[in-house]
Order: C-alpha cells, then structure tokens, then sequence
C-alpha cells in the first residue's frame, strides 16, 4: 500500500505565506502579535493536507543564517532584502503550531531546509511504496525528483499547486534531474547570489547540456563548442564548478533522525493554540467539522436502531 509522505521546506513557505499577504492582510492578536504568515501557513498546509491522504508530514527549517555554503562563497546569498521584524517574529509561533499540531520538524546547525528535506527523500525513495511530496518554491528541489518523489510548487499566493515530475521538469528546462545542478553550474542562480557562467542563459544552458550531459562533458569536449559561447565557458569554469557544488544539496546531513509515523492532526490538540494567538476562523471550523462529525454518527446509530428495529419485526412476525 502506498504512503504518501509530505515533506515540507517551512522557510520558503512561510516566506511566501507572509508575502502573499502582505500590505493587504494585516492580522495580529490583541496584544499586537503580526499572525498573518502563521495564518497563511496554516490554511496552505491545512488545503494540502485535505487534498492528499498523507500518511506523515515533516518539516524543515534552516537553523541561523551561516551554513557549510558559506565556507565555500562567502557572498552566499548576500543581496537579498532584510527579512521584515514582523516576519521574523512569526517564525517561532509557527514551530509553536507544528509542536501543538504534533508535526515533526526539524532545524540542523550549519545546514540548509534544503539538505534536511533532501537528505530524508533520499533515503525514502528506496522504499518504492512510499510516495513523497516536497513542498517548495525552491527550483534547486527539482534535482531531488525521481520516480516518487515529486516537488509541489505553489504559483498563486499559497493556493495553487503546479506538480513536478520527470516529464514537467523536462518540458520546463529540457534536463533530467540529475543535470539540475550542471544548469545551475551553468546558469547560476542571482537568489542566491551564484554567478554560473556570464554570458550563459537558459537556452545556452539546455543546449549544452542536452548536447553534453553535464559541465564534465562540456569541458571535455570543449573544442566542439562554437563561437563566443566556448570563450564564455573557458573563462567562467572556476565558477560553474563552484556553482554547481554550491547548488548541490546534501544527501547526507549527520546527526538527522526520525521516524516515519501517522500523522493525525485533531481539534484537541490545537484549540489552546488557535485561542492563544486568536485564530477565530480554524475556531469556528472545526468546531463546525466536530458539530457535522457528530450528527453523521447520530445519524448512522440512528439508522443502525432503525434497521435492528425492522430486522426483530420480521423475526416475529
């Protein structure tokens, strides 16, 4: 039987959660605690979880902002905009909503999101009855797909999915999965502040490699490149090389346990938190959920008497 298992990258998706509303949903509590990221985390993961009978879900988190990719670029990442205060207050009440929803999740010092959730599909897509689902807006998640295991990329806000398979990534980028980290190489990536080859964009890139496989190929061949574009390469092979290691997640990251569990998410466990931090809404849902949960049980107990009732008529009669 399959297990569909969700892993989740909880720092890209908060990032949009918080963004998707932002300057149009201003929610805080009374205190004047901001929710409107946590609220927006939630219902995304909440409507994930409605759409997919999801055996367990983990997520992860990156754990302070310096990590083994810094040893090897020291401009990582450097560029991106300053993370808004009221953002970053949100990040804890967030792990607080997973702890009180009994989702596991997970932050390792000196790695990334990316190299937890990597590391754990890795080893789960061994077990061919397993089916993983990564959540992400991160394109470098797209070299962690193989036969199951796919990446679920929001596109509106957090309601619309878009489901990544061998054949989309292919449609979207002409490469396999595995050549996912020679593109980066190749074209770099400015989020996170990797330069790949000047000069080199998507369609040189997936002409190359559909041509060469990957950088080891193209540099071994390099001679059959024509034109400025063999310049380019000789001059920019220090840093695809360095591009591509540093695009590269780690499939291995030590010191990470866990367990695969069903994972049942409940009103019970929730109702103190949805009260502390004023969440209303989930409030009145569930309770709505617990009302129609009870009136079906009624409902068949009542239709159970009635067919027993009917069953002793017959007998006597």
């Amino acid at each position: 039987m399959t297990k569909k298992i969700l892993l989740v990258d909880g720092n890209a998706l908060i990032f949009r959660a918080f963004y998707s509303s932002y300057g149009r949903t201003n929610l805080t509590t009374r205190d004047g605690t901001p929710t409107n990221a946590v609220y927006s985390f939630i219902n995304m993961l909440f409507n994930i979880i409605k759409q997919n009978n999801y055996y367990d879900i983990k997520v992860a988190f990156d754990l302070g902002k310096k990590t083994f990719r810094h040893d090897k670029l020291d401009d990582y990442k450097a560029g991106r905009a300053k993370t808004p205060p009221e953002l970053i207050t949100q990040f804890p009440i967030v792990r607080e909503f997973l702890t009180s929803a009994k989702i596991d999740w997970y932050e390792i010092e000196n790695y990334e999101a990316d190299d937890i959730i990597g590391t754990m599909s890795d080893q789960l897509k061994n077990d061919l009855e397993n089916e993983i689902h990564i959540l992400t807006s991160d394109q470098d998640m797209y070299q962690l797909i193989a036969d199951n295991v796919f990446v679920l990329a929001p596109q509106t806000g957090t309601s619309d999915l878009l489901v990544y398979d061998k054949v989309r990534l292919f449609e979207k980028w002409g490469i396999a999965p595995e050549q996912v980290i020679d593109y980066k190489g190749l074209r770099g990536d400015s989020s996170d502040n990797i330069k790949g080859v000047s000069g080199i964009g998507e369609k040189g890139a997936k002409e190359l490699l559909q041509e060469f496989k990957d950088l080891d190929g193209i540099y071994a061949n390099i001679e059959q490149v024509k034109g400025a574009k063999k310049q380019k390469l000789i001059d920019g092979k220090d840093n695809a090389y360095l591009s591509k290691e540093i695009a590269t997640i780690h499939l291995d990251v030590p010191g990470l346990t866990y367990t695969l569990r069903d994972t049942q998410i409940n009103f019970e466990d929730l109702k103190d938190f949805f009260l502390k931090y004023e969440m209303n809404s989930f409030i009145k849902n569930m309770v709505m959920k617990l009302r129609l949960k009870k009136l079906k049980s009624k409902s068949q107990q009542f239709q159970n008497e009635k067919h027993n009732l009917v069953m002793k008529k017959i007998i006597f009669i």
